[in-house]
C-alpha cells in the first residue's frame, strides 16, 4: 500500500537547441544560407555573412556556430503536427465526490487528456480522500485504451484519511490521449468518505 506525504509536482520544461541550414519548415534566425544566386524566403535578404535576415535577426550570423535557437533541424517538410511539442501532461479534478459505503461499484472519475503527442512512459495519480479508516478504499486507473491497474488495495489500516502519490505501470508505449479513469471503492460499511482530488501526471509528476 502506498500511503505517502503530498510530493510536490515537477514542472516539465522543454528546451529546442536547433542548428542552422537549409530547408526548414519556417525560417528562422540564421537558419537559412544564401548566395548571391540564391533567393531568400519572402521578407528575408541575403546578407553579406551567407544567411538569409529578416528584420529582427541578429546582424551577423557567424557566431551562432553550429546552432541557432528557435530553429529545429530536423524539422521536415512533412508537417509532423507533434514536433516541438513537449512528451508530458497532467490535469487535475478538484470536485469533492462522496463515496458510497460499503460499495463494491465506487464511483468513477475521468480526466479527459488532449494528448495525442504524448507516449505514455510513466504515469502518477495523486489523491487525496477524506475517510475517518482509510484501510476501506481500493483505487483502480483505468487508461484510454481500457488498460486497469490497482492502486491501491483494502487493508486493515485504521488511520484516516489518504493523501498519497501512486506510480503505475499501465499503459506504456501507447498515446495519453483520451479518457483516464478513476475508480474509488469503499469496500466495508460503517464509515463513508469523499473524494476531494484527484490528479494525474503522463511522464510528470501528478498535479499537487
Amino acid at each position: 500500500m502506498a500511503i505517502g506525504p503530498l510530493v510536490g509536482a515537477a514542472a516539465a520544461s522543454v528546451v529546442l537547441v536547433l542548428a542552422g541550414g537549409c530547408g526548414h519548415r519556417t525560417a528562422g534566425a540564421c537558419s537559412v544560407t544564401c548566395g548571391t544566386s540564391q533567393i531568400c524566403p519572402q521578407g528575408l535578404t541575403c546578407s553579406a555573412d551567407g544567411y538569409c535576415h529578416g528584420d529582427e535577426d541578429p546582424a551577423d550570423c557567424t557566431g551562432w556556430a553550429d546552432a541557432a535557437p528557435g530553429v529545429d533541424s530536423a524539422t521536415s517538410d512533412d508537417g509532423d503536427p507533434c514536433e516541438g511539442v513537449a512528451d508530458a501532461i497532467g490535469d487535475s479534478d478538484a470536485s469533492d465526490v462522496a463515496i458510497p459505503d460499503g460499495d463494491t461499484v465506487g464511483i468513477d472519475r475521468t480526466i479527459t487528456l488532449d494528448a495525442s503527442c504524448v507516449t505514455v512512459h510513466s504515469v502518477q495519480v495523486h489523491v487525496e480522500i477524506a475517510h475517518p479508516y482509510r484501510g476501506d478504499i481500493e483505487l483502480r486507473l483505468t487508461s484510454p485504451s481500457r488498460d486497469t491497474d490497482v492502486l491501491l488495495k483494502s487493508s486493515d489500516d485504521a488511520s484516516p484519511d489518504i493523501s498519497a502519490s501512486f506510480d503505475s505501470v499501465i499503459a506504456g508505449g501507447e498515446m495519453a490521449d483520451g479518457d483516464w479513469i478513476l475508480n474509488v471503492r469503499d469496500v466495508y460499511q460503517t464509515d463513508a468518505g469523499t473524494l476531494e482530488y484527484w490528479s494525474i501526471g503522463i511522464n510528470q509528476d501528478a498535479p499537487q
